[in-house]
């Protein structure tokens, strides 16, 4: 079976049978192309205000009859292909026929019931001939009683649920909510009196949170009221046996076993504890127990060092698996956190800013087992505890906060968290914040999670696993998504074809372990190596540790192009953590920046952020954006030369492979090279302008 637009509107829609269900998530798994479709068609049909195609006249390739015809399988596969081609070039015409499919799905699967008496009132609109005038009318049939019998009772009641004691009796239509309502009240009036009266489960503090106060704590307070008011019924206790036996028990040594305080039962009530912001006071947080993995944190001088294996992490402090590294952390309070670093070398579902993993601990504020703030990056979250759920404070973007409860012990979730700009966003001219996006996947087990105030259930395959986010068009899902299962298994490994950075990554990891060694420094060490992946994982660190003058150096590094182009993309990753990050690098009002810093002039600031800046569509349909791009060619800074050609080989990938341009190069070379860059440009452009 093909991946045709309407075989995946099919197994969206679970209108497969099992195996063809999974033989379809197999092919999608494997298809980039398909996964995108997917994405998009789940977003036209959630879009809002999305209007809706025009109504065309006698000959128009889209009209209702043509979407009916290609639903129902009636179409030719000429039709078919040239309907297809319109819905992917259009979402409007796109979410039209993905709303139809869903629709009729729905109304197919389960047809609508109607009862009798209103299927025969709709059958009265229409009214037929009129009896003749010597025609009698039949009498009414009465039940044996002599009153007027009824008609269909039985399945008008049962369709309408109830709907015709409201005829008989219309103050129902008031009286019935409105007792509901005093129910309602009354049985709120009970329940708040049984949590703040009650002797045992959970007491409610003043403040709204649980108490920690003890039965035994409360019955010792109501002994002391008795005490100052005088119980005169009170008769003093000679020694009796009760107390000898209380003083032998406080007199032996306890057992750790046998005394371990009771824990709460399953159904123990609490509420939730209120958001507030984050405890960074430094206090111990749990370990780190990954051998062979980079994880750094950032001192009180800034520099970044290396965290040593079965070594304590503290809440506060910014802790940094460096990209391709694994580190795994046990909590004090039973949460496993692993920071998932990742390389682009690795699948996935399509190309993603993802490379560091960067979390802040925090203090926990009660009924919370964990507090983090998720920068950036990957992490998995498993709950170690022996028993009972764990409660996973999650926070993210500017001031989202999302709580994260795994229901049942070894239950595992995953987290990830990236931002950036858009092939069609600017983000110097439009200055609007880059797309953050937030995804979670319930690997195993089952729970919950809250945003804002919505509480979703979750589980792992074949339950609802997956829910999205972003800032642009906030939460979807959760939905399950057989598809994305590969790539969220934690223990995803690199291809064969690039296991030298696997080498290099162990070498670095012992580079690194020398003792008083600083991270950035052994980074750096690693840039002088004469093997190109030692000097791409390299460059990709200090991208991590926000190195962003060590960045800049690697975008005109004369001797090595797979540093530029490594530096190119941190560079652009970096920008993309926020709309503050571009005028960090240079700020034109102000004309500071890391690239004064760095002595460039502020024409050749501007030029950078520029291209750094990438191509819209509209762009690439402009003439002046080759003019612009071919002159760049011969400026007089490395750095300009070799991101304009970057962004002349991403749209002349072919063609331009076959010219001999360096960026480096002398100024004969670099002259040649704009001369047949230049033709080339000039030979395709009319072909590229009228696409």
């Amino acid at each position: 079976m093909r991946l045709t637009l309407r075989t995946l509107l099919a197994y969206l829609d679970d209108q497969l049978e099992p195996a063809e269900i999974k033989r379809i998530g197999q092919k999608v798994a494997e298809s980039d192309a398909a996964q995108e479709l997917i994405a998009r068609i789940r977003q036209v049909t959630r879009r809002r205000r999305l209007t809706t195609p025009t109504d065309g006249g006698a000959g128009e390739r889209f009209d209702a009859n043509t979407v009916a015809e290609y639903l129902d399988s009636e179409l030719s596969a000429e039709q078919i292909a040239d309907l297809e081609k319109i819905c992917l070039e259009s979402d409007v015409h796109l979410a039209e026929v993905s709303a139809c499919h869903q629709i009729l799905t729905l109304v197919l699967g389960e047809p609508a019931l109607i009862p009798p008496t209103a299927r025969r009132r709709m059958y009265d609109l229409v009214q037929g001939r009129k009896p003749k005038p010597a025609r009698k009318p039949v009498p009414a049939a009465t039940s044996p009683n002599g009153q007027p019998a009824t008609t269909e009772p039985d399945a008008d009641e049962t369709l309408l649920l109830g709907l015709p004691l409201f005829r008989k009796a219309p103050w129902l239509r008031w009286a019935v909510p409105l007792a509901a309502v005093l129910l309602l009240a009354v049985l709120g009036g009970v329940l708040w009196r049984t949590l703040s009266n009650s002797g045992g489960g959970t007491r409610i503090a003043a403040n709204g949170n649980p108490s920690d106060e003890s039965p035994k704590d409360r019955d010792a307070d109501r002994q002391k009221d008795k005490d100052k008011t005088g119980d005169k019924t009170k008769q003093p206790d000679q020694g009796s046996s009760k107390d000898k036996d209380n003083k032998q028990d406080k007199d032996k040594p306890k057992d750790p076993v046998k005394d371990k305080p009771k824990e709460p039962d399953k159904g123990t009530v609490t509420l939730p504890p209120p958001i507030d912001k984050p405890n960074d006071e430094r206090k111990e947080a749990g370990r780190f127990v990954s051998t062979g993995a980079v994880l750094a944190r950032q001192g009180k001088d800034a520099e970044w060092e290396r965290v040593p294996v079965d070594s304590t992490v503290q809440s506060g402090e910014a802790l940094v698996s460096l990209p391709g590294y694994r580190s795994e952390l046990r909590l004090s309070s039973g949460v496993g956190l692993l920071l998932w670093g990742t390389l682009p070398e690795i699948p996935m579902p399509k190309k993603l800013p993802l490379r560091e993993s960067a979390v802040t601990l925090h203090q926990a504020p009660r009924g919370v087992d964990a507090d983090l703030t998720l920068q950036r990056g990957r992490i998995y979250l498993t709950n170690r505890k022996e028993k009972g759920p764990a409660i996973i404070r999650v926070r993210f973007w500017r001031e989202e906060v999302w709580d994260v409860t795994l229901e049942e012990p070894e239950t595992v979730a995953g987290l990830e968290f990236f931002s950036g700009y858009g092939p069609n966003m600017k983000f110097r001219s439009s200055g609007e914040e880059p797309v953050a996006v937030v995804v979670l996947f319930f690997v195993k087990g089952k729970g919950k999670v809250k945003l804002e105030s919505d509480t979703f259930a979750m589980q792992a395959l074949p339950g609802p696993a997956l829910l999205f986010w972003n800032n642009k068009l906030k939460r979807q899902g959760p939905f399950a998504d057989p598809a994305a299962a590969p790539f969220w298994n934690p223990d995803r490994s690199l291809p064969r074809e690039h296991q030298v950075l696997v080498a290099a990554r162990e070498e670095l990891a012992n580079q690194l372990a020398k003792p008083g060694r600083a991270v950035e420094v052994g980074l750096q060490e690693s840039l002088q190596s004469n093997k190109s992946e030692h000097r791409i994982l390299a460059i990709r660190c200090l991208g991590a540790l926000d190195a962003v003058g060590a960045l800049i150096d690697g975008l005109g590094d004369p001797m090595h192009p797979e540093v530029r182009v490594e530096s190119a993309e941190a560079l652009r990753i970096w920008i993309g953590r926020g709309k503050e990050q571009a005028g960090k690098l240079y700020d034109p009002k102000k004309r500071t920046g890391i690239l004064t810093d760095k002595k460039f002039r502020a024409d050749e600031a501007e030029s950078v952020l520029e291209l750094l800046d990438g191509l819209t569509e509209q762009d690439i349909r402009q003439r002046e954006t080759y003019d612009a791009l071919l002159a760049y060619l011969k400026h007089n800074r490395l750095e300009v030369r070799e991101l304009a050609y970057e962004q002349l080989m991403s749209i002349f990938r072919e063609e331009g492979s076959k010219i001999n341009y360096n960026p480096a190069g002398t100024s004969e070379q670099i002259s040649e090279g704009y001369e047949e860059w230049r033709k080339l440009v000039s030979k395709l452009l009319p072909k590229k302008s009228g696409s």
